[in-house]
């Protein structure tokens, strides 16, 4: 357990750069005063969900490796990182959302939270559906995504997901289904079907993840 505690500090230590950009952002995104409607300063934390992967994946697990670590205690510490970094993202967006979004009269002011119908379901269940989206798509996703471009069909899985979406953007039953499939995990009041099928994709991420850790070679 110590093994892991430290692979989950040195991942979120490695990581500061991730935060401090993500930090400049919020600080200095402003929307103009012209416009009518202003994007909440909260969803740019979701920056700091698309960058730790990056630097979880390229830097702090082969350096650990190279340090002696174990992949089984690197592939559990990446995931316990996600966990710590999806509650405290949506711990803050949902704070922004609440309590900052209201200070602004002049704009309609869109937060994401609110965009997804999550607050339909109250604070507490908009935080959780929110922490498992992130779980699921800014980071595990990418996680497994940067992870296969150690192997020759990691390639080939980046032309094939690259056509299939291009190929169904002008096919409207296709784009239908693309559609229906963010409605679910993604754009759902339905708490219970959000968070359960977000789950199920991030238990298939995860385990994809392990199976290419065992294969990996550093």
């Amino acid at each position: 357990m110590s093994a892991i505690n430290a692979v989950v500090k040195r991942i979120l230590s490695s990581n500061r750069l991730s935060f401090i950009i993500t930090f400049v952002v919020v600080l200095c995104a402003v929307s103009s005063k012209d416009s009518s409607v202003a994007l909440s300063n909260g969803n740019y934390f979701w920056l700091a969900s698309l960058f730790i992967p990056f630097f979880s994946v390229l830097y702090a697990v082969p350096r650990l490796l190279h340090l002696g670590a174990e992949k089984r205690d690197c592939y559990i510490g990446s995931l316990c990182s996600y966990c710590v970094i999806a509650l405290v993202v949506s711990l803050l967006n949902t704070f922004v959302c609440l309590f900052i979004d209201s200070i602004n009269k002049s704009q309609t002011v869109i937060n994401l939270m609110n965009v997804c119908r999550w607050m339909e379901n109250g604070v507490i269940i908009a935080f959780l559906q929110q922490a498992v989206f992130l779980l699921l798509l800014l980071m595990l996703f990418i996680h497994v995504m940067i992870e296969l471009q150690y192997f020759w069909f990691g390639w080939l899985i980046d032309i094939l997901l690259v056509a299939g979406l291009s190929v169904s953007m002008p096919i409207a039953p296709l784009r239908s289904m693309v559609a229906s499939f963010f409605s679910i995990i993604m754009v759902n009041g339905n708490a219970i079907i959000q968070i359960s099928s977000c789950l199920i994709l991030s238990v298939l991420f995860a385990f994809i993840s392990l199976v290419l850790i065992k294969r990996k070679a550093f």
